[in-house]
Order: C-alpha cells, then structure tokens, then sequence
C-alpha cells in the first residue's frame, strides 16, 4: 500500500504527514517515516528528485546514516561503499577472532575500511558484494535473545581468525 501510494520521491514528498503514518503502520518506528518524507522533500527540492550519488551529501539526509548511505551508494550507484549494520559488525568480528565493542564507532570505521580494501571494482560486482554481504550475515548470524549467535564458524572462519593475530581492527 504504501508504495502503491507514494511510488516517486516527488509523491512522498507532496504527501500528507497523517496519511503516511496511516499508511506506515506496522512497517516499523514512525520517526522513520517521517524522516523518509523530510529527505524525500529535501531530494524532490534540491536535487530534482534523484538521490545524491554523493556520501556526504546522502548522510546529512534525515535519517540516512553510514548503513544506508552505503547500501544506496552501492546497490543504487555501483560505488564502493561498505554498507555495514550490527549483523556484518558482529560476524565480521566473529570471523577475525576480533574482540572490539561493536559499539564502538573505532571499531565501526575500522571494519568499513577492511572492507573497502576487498570491495571489487566493477559497479555490478560491488551490488552483488554489499547485497550478498547484508544477506548472508542477515541469515548465517540470527542473534538470539541472549546475544548469542545461531551460526557457528566454519574452516574459512578459522583461517580468517588465524590470520588476525592482534584480534583487533583497531589496534
């Protein structure tokens, strides 16, 4: 419904704040909406309709942080971006033996930039890369209600362990 109702940035942009929160139920947090409606006035005003293909610029939108930016830089614009969110912070640390917070923004710039340096080169290759990155810990990693994971490492993570003597990004 909501799609249907807004299918441009344009539409969202010229839409009713009570229609879109109507229309928003049951899709998550309600600031999130309506942070999507600020962005998309911003977008449909200042940059004829079209998402800026630039980091920065895509950051100092309501709403979009380091995660989104990186995956609508990616998947939207073929750029090499990371897009990393808790799941790919918590495997990759997993992965490395890495004993980092993940909470940390240290941490969160260091797995970024270990990723960027193994992101490919060829747009279609960097969508397939930041999409299969987001998939694959979304579903290997389900985080259970303790805070344990439901995946277990696998050879391939034993050897990426091996390989990070110091168990840290940032140190």
């Amino acid at each position: 419904r909501f799609m249907a109702r807004y299918p441009t940035v344009q539409d969202l942009a010229r839409g009713d704040e009570e229609e879109l929160l109507k229309l928003w139920e049951g899709l998550g947090y309600y600031s999130r909406a309506r942070n999507l409606r600020k962005a998309a006035r911003i977008v449909a005003e200042d940059y004829a309709g079209a998402f800026p293909a630039d980091y920065k610029e895509l950051i100092a939108l309501p709403g979009i942080g380091d995660y989104t930016a990186g995956a609508i830089l990616s998947i939207a614009f073929g750029l090499p971006v990371p897009a990393v969110d808790g799941n790919v912070l918590r495997v990759m640390t997993r992965l490395t033996d890495c004993h980092d917070d993940i909470s940390d923004p240290k941490t969160k710039r260091a797995v970024r930039a270990a990723l960027a340096e193994v992101m490919p080169e060829e747009p279609a290759d960097i969508r397939i890369f930041n999409q299969a990155m987001m998939e694959q810990f979304h579903i290997r990693w389900l985080v259970t209600k303790d805070g344990g994971a439901a995946g277990g490492f696998d050879e391939k993570a034993a050897a990426a362990a091996a390989a990070n003597k110091n168990n840290s990004y940032s140190g």
